[in-house]
């Protein structure tokens, strides 16, 4: 009976612009992973929205971002939200995301899915935080942020208070002005396990944290014991054997030792990287597996491709790296293994660095982004 009601569930995740949402809700979704859930997000259906208004619609930014100028836009698209969740209400619980100032006269749009069975949730951040955090996500990605004018002018203050009294019982408001990821992550399970009475224990969802912790500690582990054992062999020892079959032939065995001790160099240096993030996270209580673990699995991987690389260019004098590689034996081993480690663990680094040495051989592409592909939202 309890698993009916859960399924049949509407949360509704508002507050400011920037004020956290999407994050709560990434952290909110992980405790009903034995539900399941669909969660609509009213600016990503504005975002597709926004390429088909008029221009007397929507006012346009030189940054690219947009202002929606007719606010009717705005219960539009509460009403198509609308008709989804009444066609899949019963399936999963839903989770809705959307910033208003009108919070009241928006619920009224909703009003069929505000009957029974439903919770409201409200991000408390402060205007100065939010916008804030809005200019930081232009930096990083511009399609997700709006003009702070539309901050500053349509949610500035909001109704809030009124919805409280609309809404008695039905809302929980989260602070959110100087909360860390961890905090918040706690907090928003905890909302989670009261909303959809969860009985799950602590000690259970910490084994469970553990258990995922373990598997990337130990995959950390096996990267750094397979490449340093494969270094040690290309560069101590004369194995013969052991390389003999790739290289089909003496003389091209100390080529193939040359590439393995590169590669190797590279995934111990980006296995490095991989261990010091892990370790700062997990620290910070903000480790998020789900969304990493296949960084984790390849990030070491594409060290070795990435150091093979450069060490290609280098030697084949594609590009200039200072007097280059030495030759002379002894240094030469410390040299390919300094410039290989650092290849592997500065993968970002030599990923930009590569993009701009393509730049001056092959010029600038002459390929035009698609109309509309860097619209931002408001």
């Amino acid at each position: 009976m309890e698993s009916n009601k859960n399924v049949d569930k509407v949360v509704f995740i508002i507050g400011r612009p920037a004020s956290g949402k999407s994050t709560f809700a990434k952290f909110f979704t992980k405790a009903l992973k034995r539900f399941g859930h669909l969660y609509i997000d009213d600016y990503t259906l504005l975002k597709e929205k926004v390429k088909l208004l008029a221009d007397n619609q929507v006012k346009w930014e030189k940054s690219g971002q947009f202002e929606i100028i007719d606010r009717n836009i705005f219960d539009d698209l509460l009403c198509e939200i609308k008709q989804t969740v009444v066609k899949q209400r019963g399936n999963k619980p839903i989770l809705v995301e959307f910033s208003r100032s009108n919070y009241v006269d928006s619920f009224k749009v909703l009003n069929s899915l505000t009957v029974n069975n439903y919770a409201i949730i409200y991000l408390d951040s402060s205007l100065e935080t939010c916008v804030k955090r809005n200019t930081m996500r232009a930096t990083d990605s511009p399609v997700d942020s709006v003009p702070d004018s539309v901050i500053h002018q349509h949610y500035q203050k909001d109704d809030i208070e009124r919805l409280l009294m609309e809404h008695a019982g039905r809302v929980r408001i989260v602070e959110n002005r100087t909360k860390s990821l961890g905090d918040l992550e706690k907090e928003a399970v905890l909302v989670a396990h009261e909303i959809f009475n969860i009985d799950d224990s602590p000690m259970n969802s910490n084994v469970d944290e553990l258990t995922k912790e373990m598997v990337v500690a130990f995959l950390m582990i096996l990267y750094l014991f397979i490449f340093s054992l494969l270094i040690v062999f290309a560069w101590k020892s004369t194995p013969a054997k052991f390389f003999g079959w790739i290289a089909g032939n003496d003389k091209q065995l100390p080529f193939v030792k040359t590439i393995v001790y590169v590669m190797c160099a590279g995934g111990l240096g980006s296995t490095t990287y991989c261990i010091r993030s892990f370790y700062f996270y997990s620290i910070k209580g903000v480790f998020d597996f789900d969304r990493f673990k296949w960084w984790y699995l390849f990030r070491p991987l594409t060290g070795t491709i990435l150091a093979l690389a450069v060490y290609v260019m280098i030697k084949g004098g594609i590009i200039a790296f200072g007097d280059g590689i030495t030759t002379d034996g002894y240094r030469q081993n410390l040299s390919l293994f300094g410039v290989s480690y650092l290849a592997g663990f500065g993968t970002e680094q030599v990923v930009e660095w590569l993009r701009r040495a393509s730049k001056s051989i092959f010029g600038e592409s002459r390929a035009q982004p698609e109309k509309g592909s860097q619209n931002n939202g408001g």
